[in-house]
C-alpha cells in the first residue's frame, strides 16, 4: 500500500496536528511569498503567521520571500526593512515615516552605556566603547554648528530632503550654504 503525500495546497496537511500548516494557504498578504510545503507550528494556531511578521510596511515595498521545505517554529519573529534607520544619511531618524528627529549616535543592541558617546559615533559592547564616527570630522563640524534638531519644526521639514540624502558630499555642500 503507498503512502499518501500531503497536499501543499491544504492549509492543515495532518489533522492530528491542527497547530501544523502550510503557511502559504493561510498567509494574505501579497507581500509574503512562501514556497510549497514550507510549515509553520504555533501553539496559538498557525494561522496566525502574518502576526509575526512586524515592520512590514506598504509603503517600504519589500517582500518576506520564503522557500520550499522551511520548518518555522513557534516564537519566530521576522524584522522587516521599516525597523531598520538609514545609516547612510545625516540621521538616523525615519523622517518619512515619524515625521521628526532629534537623535545622532549610533549605539549597538546590548550594549551597556556607561559614558558619553561622542556624537555622530557608532558604539557597542558592555561596557560600550565606540568603534568608529559614522562620517568625517568635517561633516560632523557642519552638523554640529547646524544643530538642526534645535531647529523649529518648519525649518526641520525644508531639511528634511538634505538630512535624508545618501549622498553626503552633496549633504556637506547644501548644509554648509545654509551656515
Amino acid at each position: 500500500m503507498a503512502n499518501k503525500r500531503p497536499n501543499p495546497n491544504e492549509a492543515f496537511p495532518n489533522p492530528n496536528l491542527p497547530r501544523l500548516c502550510y503557511i502559504k494557504n493561510v498567509v494574505k498578504n501579497p507581500r509574503i511569498i512562501i514556497g510549497d510545503y514550507t510549515y509553520y507550528d504555533d501553539v496559538d494556531g498557525a494561522d496566525q503567521f502574518e502576526k509575526h511578521v512586524t515592520h512590514f510596511y506598504d509603503f517600504i515595498g519589500d517582500k518576506l520571500i520564503i522557500g520550499k521545505f522551511c520548518a518555522i517554529a513557534k516564537g519566530v519573529e521576522f524584522v522587516m526593512n521599516g525597523a531598520n534607520h538609514r545609516m547612510d544619511c545625516a540621521t538616523t531618524y525615519p523622517f518619512y515615516i515619524m515625521g521628526g528627529d532629534w537623535g545622532s549616535a549610533i549605539i549597538g543592541t546590548n550594549s551597556v552605556v556607561a559614558k558619553d558617546i561622542p556624537p555622530y559615533a557608532i558604539a557597542v559592547g558592555n561596557p560600550c566603547r565606540v568603534v568608529r564616527k559614522r562620517f568625517d570630522d568635517e561633516l560632523i563640524e557642519i552638523l554640529l554648528k547646524l544643530r538642526w534638531w534645535d531647529k523649529s519644526i518648519e525649518e526641520i521639514e525644508t531639511l528634511m530632503p538634505i538630512l535624508s540624502c545618501g549622498n553626503l558630499e552633496k549633504v556637506k555642500t547644501e548644509l554648509k550654504a545654509r551656515l
